[in-house]
C-alpha cells in the first residue's frame, strides 16, 4: 500500500531552553489529514479492507477513529456503515457526516460484536473493531512510528512518552522489541505512562511521578501552547504531563527524550489576504519565489498567478507570533464542472518552519474554502510534496503537457 507522508517530530528547543534539559523532541500526530494519530489506522483498515475486496465496510469505535476510517473511506470509493444501538441512549455515534448508519437490535443469545459481525457478514462488508482489528493495526502504526523517530533522532532514546492504555504495554514492547531485532534501534527506551489520579487504587503502590491530575493536565497544555506554539487536547497532553513529573522529580537523565502527541499539531493563524496592508503584492511573490526554491516558476509566472488568486481566487498566509511562516496561492480557472474551480498554484513554507505541519494546515484551510473543488499540479521530481498532497486526499489524475514547439 501506499503509507502516507510521516507525522513532523520538531526538536523543542523553546522548552529545552525553558527547563534546562536538553534534547526534547515532540512527534505531532495531529498533523494529519484528520488530527488524530487515529488517521494511521484509518489509512489501514481501508487498504486491508480494498485488499479483500470488500466494497462496504462497517466500523465500531470512538469517534476519532471512525473519523478517520470514514475520510479514507471516501477516497478509495468504500461504503462506510455506523451502528446504530437499538437503544439510542447507548451509544452517541448515531450520525456521521461520511457514514450511514444501520439499527442493531439487541439479542440475548448473541453479544454486541457476534452481531455486528453477522450484519457485516450477512451485507458483504468488512467489519473493523477498534477493540480487536484496532488493536491490530495499532501495532503496526506504532512501528511506523518508531522507524520514523529513529530516522530523525540522532543517538539513542532513552525515554520515550505516548498516551496509552494499561492493555497496551505489551504491544508496545513487542513492537520495540521488533524494531531491535530489525535494526531500527540499539537499545529499547524506557517507556513512560501514566496513571489517572481517581483511577489509582493506593497512594502507596503508584509512582507519584506517572499519577497525572487534571491540573497536571491543563498545565501541560498550556506549557506546549505558550513555549512551542503547539495545539493540543487536554487529555492529548498526558505524555507531556507524565514528561514534566519525570523531569521534576529528577528521573530524567541526558539523553534523547521523546514524546508523542497523538492530537497535537502547529498552532498557527492561517488568514486570508483580502488586500495589501499585510503584505503587498511584491512580498508576496519574493515569498512565493524564495520559499518554493528550487521549483520556483519566472517572476512573470508567479506575479500572474498572485494577481489572479488577489482577484478571483484567494491567498492564505500562514503567522505565528505576527512572523509569515507559510503561504498558499489559490488560482480561479474560470470552470465549474470541465475542471476544478480552484487551483494550487503555489504552496511554501520558512525554512525555520519545516516539518512543523505548516502546509498540512495550509492545504486543510484551502480544501474548505474551495468547498473540495480544487486540483494542484506538483513537480514529477518533489516526492515530498507528492506524499503530503496524497495524504490530504489529492488523486493522480494526469500527466499535464505545455507545447514549446518542435
Amino acid at each position: 500500500m501506499q503509507k502516507s507522508g510521516n507525522t513532523p517530530l520538531i526538536r523543542a528547543r523553546q522548552l529545552e531552553r525553558q527547563l534546562g534539559i536538553k534534547r526534547i523532541f515532540i512527534k505531532l500526530e495531529g498533523a494529519s489529514p484528520t488530527g488524530h494519530m487515529h488517521d494511521r489506522l484509518g489509512e489501514m483498515a481501508v487498504a486491508l479492507c480494498k485488499a479483500r475486496g470488500w466494497h462496504q465496510l462497517l466500523v465500531e469505535g470512538q469517534t476519532a477513529f471512525i473519523d478517520a476510517i470514514c475520510h479514507h473511506a471516501i477516497q478509495k470509493d468504500i461504503k462506510t456503515w455506523l451502528p446504530k444501538r437499538y437503544n439510542p441512549t447507548l451509544s452517541t455515534l448515531h450520525d456521521h457526516a461520511l457514514c450511514e448508519t444501520h439499527t442493531i437490535r439487541k439479542s440475548r443469545t448473541e453479544t454486541y460484536r457476534q452481531r455486528l459481525s453477522q450484519w457485516a457478514s450477512d451485507h458483504q462488508a468488512c467489519f473493523i473493531d477498534q477493540q480487536v482489528e484496532g488493536i491490530q493495526l495499532l501495532e503496526h502504526a506504532f512501528t511506523d512510528i518508531f522507524v520514523e523517530i529513529n530516522q530523525k533522532v540522532k543517538g539513542d532514546i532513552g525515554h520515550l512518552f505516548i498516551n496509552h492504555q494499561a492493555h497496551q504495554d505489551s504491544l508496545l514492547a513487542k513492537c520495540m522489541m521488533r524494531s531491535l531485532f530489525d535494526g531500527v534501534i540499539d537499545i529499547i527506551p524506557q517507556l513512560h505512562g501514566s496513571i489517572t489520579e481517581h483511577l489509582e487504587s493506593s497512594e502507596n503502590e503508584a509512582d507519584p511521578s506517572h499519577v497525572i491530575t487534571s491540573t497536571d493536565l491543563k498545565e501541560a497544555r498550556n506549557m506546549l501552547r505558550r513555549h512551542e506554539q503547539l495545539a493540543v487536547s487536554t487529555q492529548g497532553a498526558r505524555p507531556f504531563a507524565v514528561f514534566l513529573k519525570q523531569y521534576r522529580a529528577g528521573h530524567l537523565e541526558k539523553d534523547n527524550h521523546v514524546i508523542i502527541l497523538e492530537d497535537g499539531r502547529s498552532l498557527v493563524d492561517i488568514i486570508r489576504l483580502k488586500d495589501e496592508n499585510i503584505l503587498t503584492k511584491a512580498q508576496i511573490i519574493d515569498h512565493v519565489r524564495t520559499w518554493l526554491e528550487p521549483y520556483a516558476d519566472s517572476f512573470e509566472e508567479t506575479q500572474d498567478a498572485v494577481h489572479n488568486a488577489f482577484e478571483k481566487g484567494f491567498i492564505l498566509l500562514a503567522r505565528q507570533n505576527q512572523t509569515a511562516e507559510g503561504i498558499c496561492v489559490i488560482v480561479h480557472t474560470g470552470f465549474e464542472a470541465f475542471i476544478p474551480t480552484y487551483h494550487l498554484a503555489y504552496i511554501g513554507t520558512a525554512p525555520s518552519t519545516k516539518g512543523r505541519g505548516v502546509g498540512t494546515e495550509l492545504i486543510r484551510r484551502a480544501i474548505d474554502l474551495s468547498h473540495d473543488n480544487l486540483s494542484l499540479h506538483v513537480d514529477l521530481t518533489n516526492r515530498s510534496a507528492t506524499r503530503l498532497y496524497q495524504k490530504m486526499g489529492f488523486r493522480h489524475a494526469y500527466n499535464r503537457m505545455i507545447y514549446q514547439g518542435e
